[in-house]
């Protein structure tokens, strides 16, 4: 439910992305005129594009795999390299939590805000990155213990689920 919630916050970055641009586009041609918030505006949607999909990839395995190993390992031992290799992924992923909701306390604390007429205070755009870590953390734990229940029942029963 969240990871779905996350993509479509994704796709409306893209949205919102496409319209910022068609906006500016006919503003330029029709009317000499740009509103120069384009590259700032786009740039914030582009970061809240990357970091809102990250937990819907994870939650849809859509992620790439080395499929010439795995194949060649047997259900039982596909399965544990699978574990592993989420669980690095979740130690690597709060690791970066860790430093982005630094970055983003420090942007609050010091007051930091764009350098554009908007003036924006750049906590705002910046809370994407540990919003979607975060979620991307929730949607790996998801992944673990669906992988740990499917290697229990492949331990009982001798057949993956």
């Amino acid at each position: 439910m969240i990871e779905r919630v996350f993509l479509v916050l994704s796709e409306a970055s893209v949205v919102a992305t496409l319209l910022l641009t068609l906006i500016e586009v006919i503003s330029r041609r029709v009317f000499s005129f740009s509103f120069q918030l384009n590259e700032e505006i786009g740039g914030y949607l582009l970061v809240s594009m990357f970091f809102f999909s990250l937990s819907a990839c994870q939650g849809t395995d859509a992620y790439h795999r080395v499929e010439i190993v795995q194949s060649r390992l047997s259900p039982r031992w596909r399965l544990v390299t699978r574990v592993v290799f989420e669980i690095m992924n979740l130690i690597a992923c709060l690791i970066l939590l860790w430093f982005v909701a630094r970055f983003e306390r420090l942007s609050w604390i010091h007051g930091d805000t764009s350098m554009s007429l908007l003036a924006i205070p750049l906590w705002i755009p910046r809370a994407t990155m540990p919003i979607g870590l975060l979620v991307l953390c929730y949607a790996i734990i998801c992944t673990i213990v669906r992988q740990c229940r499917d290697f229990a029942i492949l331990a009982r029963t001798g057949k993956a689920s």
